[in-house]
């Protein structure tokens, strides 16, 4: 029997905020659309905020030096790249806006080199 390895990746505190952050938004639009009637959206918030708990736990086991080591599995990648998908489109929307930057003290520049790093590792 053969196993294969899954492989991992080193996130630093940074980015692994911006996941959660990324994390915490969906389930935010999940609540909210479970309050529309959206009758999947209450299974889908309940495995995402699983799959929270288990990351979580992965970065106070994995954590070394500020980096966090994360396994890049399926569930990483069911969750993980359409919610980078979607800051990319948050990003291209609002990048030149300068008065949502000025009212929200956003830093395009650091949001979208956070996005980067991320997508280059996965």
């Amino acid at each position: 029997m053969t196993t294969t390895a899954v492989p991992s990746v080193q996130f630093t505190q940074e980015e692994i905020d911006f996941i959660f952050e990324l994390f915490s938004e969906e389930e935010a639009r999940l609540f909210d659309r479970r309050g529309w009637g959206y009758e999947d959206a209450g299974e889908i918030e309940d495995a995402l905020e699983e799959y929270c708990v288990k990351l979580t736990e992965q970065c106070e086991a994995t954590e070394k030096d500020g980096l966090y080591t994360i396994k890049l599995d399926d569930e990483f990648y069911s969750w993980v790249p359409e919610l980078l998908e979607k800051a990319y489109d948050f990003y291209n929307q609002f990048w030149d806006n300068e008065k949502f930057i000025k009212e929200c003290n956003w830093d395009p520049e650091g949001y979208k080199a956070t996005l980067d790093a991320i997508e280059e590792k996965i």
